[in-house]
């Protein structure tokens, strides 16, 4: 991550270690549904995480605008992100007995995030130390929070002693979080880094994804990244690269002001969508109309929201063009459509010739304005409306989705 904040390592240094083993107490992440019916009915089973800074919440500063009940509900992964807080702000109070209760609820699942895992003095250079310290993280974090999974964060390629103490770590990590644990909880790795670093190598069979830290990049960057260096790792449904909302004084600008729905964020969203993991944003609580400003004023999570239509595949889409190409409409949720009503989705009158439709949904397209006229039903995507019967090309003015 950009800026981690050295108060989690002092938090690490000055909560006391418990001796109990940490694998019975760990409860076994639950399947809830998500709210409403749209995440349910989606195209797309992609991961939207957001890295929220605790300081930006007003449990931490009553000053501030917004708090983590504010994020959008069908949100799949909120990262809990050191920035600012103390070890006495009554932040982690309402972290443990409101936050992560009513994020559950939602399905959204909450990670947390410890740093570089840097082996503390203290604790000896080998299995029994790494093993002791793994249980530090385990009890005074995942368990502590109730938490479904632990996120660590290297942004270097270490190496001698350094290195074989982080691999250690993570070793002794994936008894308790991880594919290998059993127990559900997830351990994700964060990273600047490619796929090559001796690091990765040791470790990579014992995290359940990647992060790639790709602010200010491009999706041709990314997608050489991965290609090239994780794939014969890491499949692609476990890597998530991720952009930065414009955090203060920060000089990323992957989210345009005003959105128009393009840029860094969305192409991300777009790359390999439906086979990747998912993308994630930092400073998620930064997600406001101005991505200039330094100020905090509370975030409307729009761009978020779009994204999460993006991922999840969350209503259906008209395109200009034959074979889903040209301009595209925004989605359109399960409703009526008169003509003026679609033009505001962007789709405007007699101009669509295809549509993607997620499974289990019905569409009627109507020739006439206010569901008048020639009528064609569909039930799954078409990529050329010139091939129905009669041609619907370039015909719709109304809609119902059902």
């Amino acid at each position: 991550m950009k800026y981690f904040s050295i108060i989690a390592c002092l938090m690490l240094m000055t909560l006391s270690c418990q001796e109990k083993n940490p694998v019975d107490s760990i409860a076994p992440i639950r399947a809830e549904a998500k709210n409403g019916s749209a995440r349910a009915a989606g195209q797309y089973n992609e991961i939207m995480a957001g890295y929220y800074r605790t300081g930006a919440d007003r449990a931490d500063h009553p000053e501030k605008l917004t708090t983590m009940l504010d994020l959008p509900t069908d949100l799949d992964m909120v990262v809990v992100f050191t920035v600012n807080t103390s070890a006495t702000s009554n932040y982690w109070n309402v972290l443990k007995d409101t936050y992560v209760p009513e994020l559950h609820k939602r399905g959204t699942k909450v990670i947390y995030t410890v740093g570089g895992i840097n082996l503390p003095s203290g604790y000896t250079h080998d299995a029994t130390g790494y093993d002791k310290y793994a249980k530090f993280l385990i009890d005074n974090f995942l368990i502590k929070y109730n938490v479904d999974g632990l996120d660590f964060d290297i942004e270097d390629s270490p190496s001698g002693q350094t290195l074989t103490d982080k691999v250690g770590i993570v070793t002794a990590l994936s008894k308790y979080v991880g594919p290998k644990s059993g127990t559900g909880k997830l351990l994700i790795y964060d990273t600047n880094q490619n796929g090559t670093t001796p690091f990765f190598g040791a470790i990579y069979d014992k995290i359940d994804y990647v992060f790639l830290q790709a602010y200010g990049r491009s999706a041709t960057s990314v997608n050489g990244t991965y290609t090239n260096t994780y794939a014969s790792k890491l499949p692609l449904n476990k890597f998530l690269p991720g952009f930065s909302f414009h955090e203060e004084r920060g000089n990323f600008h992957d989210v345009h002001s005003p959105d128009d729905q393009k840029g860094i964020a969305y192409d991300y969203a777009n790359w390999n969508l439906g086979k990747k993991g998912g993308i994630f944003a930092y400073a998620i609580d930064r997600d406001i109309a101005d991505q200039q400003t330094d100020t905090s004023p509370a975030p409307d999570y729009k761009v978020t929201k779009n994204l999460l239509d993006i991922l999840h595949g969350n209503g259906v889409q008209f395109y200009r063009d034959y074979n889903y190409s040209g301009p595209v409409s925004s989605y359109l949720k399960k409703g009526t459509y008169t003509g003026f009503q679609l033009s505001v989705a962007g789709v405007t009158n007699d101009w669509a010739s295809s549509v993607k439709i997620p499974a289990g949904w019905k569409v009627t397209m109507y020739e006439g304005d206010n569901f008048s006229g020639q009528s064609w039903v569909l039930t799954a995507n078409k990529s050329s409306f010139g091939s129905l019967s009669p041609s619907a090309n370039d015909k719709i003015s109304s809609v119902k989705i059902e």
